[in-house]
C-alpha cells in the first residue's frame, strides 16, 4: 500500500480533500463492449444512465482509488482506498448515497437517484431471463462457459463476493455459476434509453474484453492498455523510493491486474512490461 499523505489539518467545518484516480474513460466505454455483468445490468435498468453502468464496471473499478481523510493523534492524513469488486452490496450504497444526496441541499457531486428501485431491478431481470427476452452465459463451476437456461431463473439467486469476476450465482445453498454477463444489445433492448441522447454503439474492436473464461487464450488480445495505470503506480511507487525494484513495485499492484493467472505470473507480465516502457521512454 502507498504511504498515506500527511496534510494540515482543515479550517474549522471544512473537509480535506485529497486526490482521486480514475482510468482514461475512454479506454472504458460500456457502450461498445458485448457484454455487461449482472451489477452493470442492474445499474442500467435502475439509473439508465452510461456512466453509472461504467462505476460498477470491474474492469475500470479495478483502477480506481480516493484519498481518505484519517486524523490520528491529532494528525490528518490521506490514505489511498481502492475501489472494491462491484456486487449488490456496492450497489445498495451507491443508491443509499444518491438519497442522502438528493435531501442534502448543500450536496453538489452526489449521484442522481434510481428512477427504478434496485429491488424491483433485480425482480425485472429474472423475470426477463426467465422469460427469454434476455440471455446470459456465465462460468460454472469448472471453469466453463455455459449457457444459463431460461428456465433455471425462477430459481436463481445471486449473492455478493469481494472477488473480482466472481459474483456467484446459487441454487438454494449450492452454488451453481459465478461471473455472469449479458448481452449488451438485448439488456438495451428490453429496457431502452430514457434519453433521447443515449445510443446504442456498435461494438468496438476489443482492445478490452470482458472475461468469458479463466485465463487469457490466444487471440483474445493484449492487456497493455489495461496495464498502463497499474505501471504507472509502479513509477510512482519507485519514485518515492517505497520498493526498490520493478518486481517489489508489481507486487504491490498484481492483485489488481487483469487476467485470471496467478499472482507470479501477473508479477512478471507488469515487471517485463515496466522495464520495455522505461527502455523505450529512454531512448526518445
Amino acid at each position: 500500500m502507498k504511504k498515506p499523505v500527511k496534510i494540515e489539518n482543515p479550517a474549522p467545518g471544512a473537509k480535506p480533500k485529497g486526490a482521486s484516480y480514475r482510468p482514461d474513460s475512454a479506454r472504458f466505454d460500456p457502450g461498445r463492449v458485448a457484454f455487461w455483468t449482472y451489477p452493470m445490468v442492474i445499474a442500467w435498468i435502475s439509473w439508465r444512465d452510461l456512466d453509472v453502468v461504467l462505476t460498477f464496471w470491474d474492469e475500470y473499478r479495478k483502477y480506481c482509488w480516493d484519498h481518505v481523510p484519517r486524523t490520528a493523534n491529532g494528525v490528518t492524513t490521506l490514505d489511498i482506498k481502492h475501489w472494491v469488486p462491484a456486487n449488490i452490496r456496492v450497489l445498495g450504497a451507491f443508491a443509499r448515497r444518491a438519497s442522502w444526496a438528493a435531501s442534502d441541499r448543500e450536496a453538489v457531486d452526489g449521484p442522481k437517484v434510481p428512477s427504478v428501485s434496485l429491488t424491483d431491478a433485480i425482480r425485472s431481470v429474472h423475470a426477463a431471463a426467465s422469460e427469454g427476452k434476455i440471455s446470459a452465459i456465465a462460468l460454472d463451476l469448472e471453469g466453463n462457459e455455459v449457457k444459463i437456461e431460461a428456465y433455471s431463473w425462477s430459481r436463481l439467486e445471486v449473492r455478493n463476493s469481494d472477488k473480482w469476476f466472481e459474483l456467484p450465482i446459487y441454487v438454494g445453498d449450492r452454488r451453481k455459476y459465478t461471473d455472469a454477463r449479458f448481452p449488451r444489445d438485448e439488456v438495451m433492448a428490453v429496457w431502452p434509453a430514457q434519453n433521447p441522447t443515449v445510443e446504442t454503439r456498435p461494438v468496438a474492436e476489443p482492445e478490452i474484453i470482458l472475461r468469458s473464461s479463466p485465463g487469457k487464450k490466444k487471440g483474445q488480445g493484449s492487456y497493455a492498455a489495461l496495464d498502463e495505470p497499474l505501471l504507472d503506480e509502479m513509477a510512482a511507487l519507485l519514485k518515492n523510493l517505497s520498493v526498490a525494484s520493478p518486481e517489489e513495485a508489481a507486487k504491490r499492484v498484481s492483485s489488481r491486474a487483469h487476467g485470471a493467472g496467478t499472482i507470479e505470473s501477473k508479477v512478471e507480465r507488469l515487471a517485463k512490461r515496466f522495464r520495455k516502457r522505461t527502455s523505450q521512454n529512454s531512448a526518445r
